[in-house]
């Protein structure tokens, strides 16, 4: 009896926040050991793309990699992935994302992404943004496609159509889009469907920047 209650209490250390500490450093984040993102997760906030979303009690971050992505963390993270800039565009007055959009503050945190996404032609000026509302697997290749046809970026690949079984739908862009990322590797789907219209994790996410970053840095060099 006592060496089953000694089991159990071990096992119970092992699992609260006390037990982790002896794994973990403040910092680090505390819910992705064991993620299969785990790599790329932490390679992209080495980078300063992503950041965790607050802290536990005893200063470990948290990531909340199954956690969705709003339209206003991907106009960051494509902003500085991308390093998106106003290129060789001159303007009289100082563009503002409150020019472009009805809903998007000029004081938020995401204004600055926004805008220059906007301005390098990755989002539509609708008139919205909806920076609240979760962006789909479709919406971030698009995004990708369009922000490595922004910077120039060329990327030599056979184009071979992936076959999905869930595009047929699809506008010409956002084919060539799955094209792009489905080659390159960025992207992919599974069980013949690329599942377009799910919303991306940010674990997946993670995932996808850490490999724009490499194709990035070897066909700009």
């Amino acid at each position: 009896m006592k060496k089953t209650l000694l089991l159990l209490i071990m096992a119970i250390m092992l699992v609260l926040p006390g037990g982790a500490s002896a794994q973990l450093s403040p910092g680090d984040f505390v819910d992705i050991r064991g993620h299969w993102a785990e790599q790329n997760i932490a390679a992209v906030s080495s980078l300063g793309l992503m950041n965790g979303i607050g802290t536990t009690y005893q200063g470990f971050r948290i990531f909340s990699p199954e956690g969705t992505v709003s339209r206003a963390q991907l106009a960051n993270v494509l902003q500085r992935t991308f390093q998106l800039d106003y290129g060789m565009l001159r303007f009289i007055k100082q563009p503002l994302a409150s020019d472009y959009y009805r809903d998007v503050d000029d004081a938020a945190w995401y204004a600055d992404g926004v805008l220059m996404c906007t301005i390098n032609n990755i989002f539509e000026k609708t008139g919205n943004f909806s920076p609240d509302s979760s962006v789909s697997r479709i919406e971030v290749a698009r995004s990708i496609y369009r922000s490595f046809n922004a910077k120039g970026i060329s990327v030599p690949m056979i184009m071979l159509m992936p076959i999905y079984e869930d595009t047929s739908s699809l506008s010409q862009e956002d084919i060539n889009a799955i094209t792009f990322v489905s080659n390159t590797g960025i992207m992919r789907g599974n069980n013949n469907c690329f599942r377009p219209e799910q919303n991306m994790t940010r674990a997946e996410l993670a995932t996808v920047l850490n490999r724009c970053c490499a194709l990035v840095r070897i066909n700009i060099q």
